[in-house]
């Protein structure tokens, strides 16, 4: 376990065009079973220091930091090196205050850690936002970052999954109410770095459904909820949030109303439907899916029928995106 992170040593160039910095810190820790893996992952910390100058740590690899008061130089942390571990006594530089910590806690020993960190400005040579052409655009091939999360939504069960056939009680007919079985949601948050403020192509995709077929995906399967930029004094961190719904995001309603279709003359019209004493009723009933009325036990119809829906987005092709395919990205060395 770690018990003391301090800065010993800061080298580095300060200027604008190619600024390189690297920290040596000094850690104690007090366990043999500690090696360079677990000093490293204990020691990350999301700042260096925190408000009073205590030192908190190092940087996650690839975080943003900004060093000086008020020149950005834009500097990326990389993996840490940890040095070799020396077992420390009585002689040793630190302050006594330190040793006090072994006596005072009862700790077999302390162990102390050289551990270094490099920074250096994004470069795009090695991390480039924007690949894809002399424009800057982004590709498939950009790094990002992936969430994935998952949510449910019930749908009528009607038939057997392994059989194909319809479930019917005993007397052949169908269960009512309709049973219910569960369907997922997946959502997907991809974020990366892009060259170019696109805000005016983000909003045209917000609440919109792919045209044609996207990664595999059918159309009208993927739902492009947002995509918000956010700028870092060097590049746009573009967040793109989406989720896939196998049986599509078209809407089919139960079909009921007030009035139904009757045939006069040839000429379809709409009259109302009257109740049990003849006057026209105020609570919407069941309809057929054709205009007519079904009786009060009947389980219902959705509309449109068939393979139509009702859509309450726009759709649009994703490919101009460059998203990556969610379910074939690879790590990266």
């Amino acid at each position: 376990m770690i018990l003391d992170i301090r800065i010993i040593d800061l080298n580095g160039t300060f200027n604008a065009d190619s600024p390189k910095l690297s920290i040596t810190f000094s850690v104690i820790s007090d366990d043999w079973r500690d090696g360079p893996v677990a000093i490293a992952i204990q020691g990350t910390s999301e700042q260096i220091m925190d408000s009073t100058g205590k030192v908190l740590g190092w940087l996650p690899r690839g975080q943003h930091y900004d060093f000086g008061n008020d020149i950005d130089y834009g500097l990326l942390a990389a993996d840490v090196e940890v040095g070799d571990r020396k077992v420390l006594d009585a002689d040793d530089e630190y302050t006594l205050h330190v040793l006090d910590m072994k006596r005072n806690n009862n700790r077999s020993a302390l162990i102390r850690w050289t551990v270094t960190q490099n920074f250096t400005k994004w470069s795009a040579k090695n991390d480039t936002p924007g690949n894809g052409n002399e424009n800057g655009d982004p590709s498939e091939s950009d790094m990002g970052t992936l969430d994935c999360s998952k949510e449910y939504y019930d749908v009528p069960f009607v038939r057997d999954a392994r059989t194909g056939k319809l479930i019917l009680n005993s007397a052949g007919d169908p269960f009512t109410p309709t049973p219910a079985m569960r369907r997922a949601i997946r959502g997907f948050v991809f974020t990366r770095r892009e060259k170019k403020n696109r805000l005016s192509l983000y909003e045209q995709y917000e609440n919109v459904v792919n045209s044609d077929t996207w990664h595999g995906a059918s159309p009208g399967t993927v739902l492009m909820e947002s995509i918000l930029p956010k700028w870092d004094g060097n590049v746009f961190n573009v967040t793109y949030s989406f989720k896939y719904k196998a049986d599509g995001w078209g809407e089919k309603y139960l079909d009921t109303g007030l009035r139904k279709l009757i045939t006069e003359n040839e000429t379809k019209k709409r009259v109302p439907i009257m109740g049990d004493e003849n006057a026209p009723i105020d609570s919407p009933v069941k309809l057929d899916g054709k205009g007519g009325v079904l009786a009060d036990d009947d389980a219902g119809v959705d509309i449109p029928n068939g393979n139509e829906f009702f859509w309450k987005h726009n759709e649009m092709a994703f490919a101009p995106l460059a998203i990556p395919n969610p379910y074939t990205m690879e790590p990266r060395q």
